[in-house]
């Protein structure tokens, strides 16, 4: 079978080798970068039946503690360092990235960034083949961010739980309160009938404007730089204190601006 095809490779292969399954040997690398294009792969399983899925590289890790190296962690530089778990089985950003793509359950909303006034109803599919919605377990919960002193506010939140057939679309209420705009994120998780959490996602609600006038001010000071094209920040300073300093290239533009 094809190995580490595109997606988009992938798909005419399936075209042209219809009905024969395809499982894929290995198709999806966890090194360092979450299971790139993971998400393409999956919406091709679930598009043709002939995609049976694949196999990750790599489970977990390859780490060893040597007694020679002062019990130093060894994975032979990023050779063994591949796996969706790290070398003592922690969770590392590739298995909640494949555990949403994965989840039998997903939440969406037109909205990436919550307006204050939401209402509180998200559109839920399920994608079990025989559980119903109403034998999971919904959680949520708003949280408010100190990004300064890196404290959270939370308040957890009653929801609705949905009774959706399987293979059914349904709508999940969540009970937000009238004070939603004063919140930072609002977040949803899901767990199976067995107890074990299946999927999370959070929401923003505040702007980035505003988190930004939280953490320098709004008589801050920002310091860039103008290249030829793109754009590159190279400073902020918030009084007299100095949060971030970078090395102008020769052949650069110092400007400054304010913070309004």
């Amino acid at each position: 079978c094809p190995m580490y095809e595109s997606p988009a490779d992938n798909e005419k292969y399936l075209k042209k080798h219809k009905p024969q399954p395809l499982i894929q040997c290995e198709y999806s690398h966890a090194m360092g970068n979450t299971s790139g294009n993971f998400k393409e792969y999956w919406d091709l399983v679930r598009k043709y039946p002939n995609y049976q899925g694949g196999y990750i590289w790599d489970f977990v890790d390859q780490g060893l503690v040597r007694s020679d190296r002062n019990g130093a962690l060894d994975t032979d530089g990023n050779h063994g360092a591949d796996g969706i778990l790290g070398p003592y089985r922690e969770k590392e950003g590739s298995f909640y990235a494949i555990r949403e793509i994965w989840s039998p359950v997903r939440i969406s909303t037109a909205r990436h960034i919550l307006p204050p006034a939401f209402n509180g109803k998200f559109t839920v599919e399920n994608l079990y083949s025989f559980t119903n919605l109403a034998q999971c377990s919904f959680r949520a919960g708003l949280g408010r961010l100190d990004f300064l002193s890196g404290k959270q506010e939370n308040r957890n939140l009653n929801v609705e739980i949905p009774d959706v057939a399987p293979g059914m679309n349904g709508i999940l209420r969540v009970n937000v309160p009238s004070d939603l705009g004063s919140w930072d994120i609002l977040w949803v998780s899901v767990s199976g009938p067995d107890g074990k959490q299946i999927y999370s996602k959070t929401w923003n609600i505040s702007r980035a404007a505003g988190y930004a006038q939280r953490i320098i001010g709004s008589d801050s000071t920002v310091s860039s730089a103008l290249p030829v094209s793109g754009f590159r920040l190279v400073g902020i300073s918030s009084g007299d204190g100095k949060l971030d300093v970078a090395v102008l290239p020769s052949g650069w533009t110092k400007v400054e601006f304010a913070y309004l």
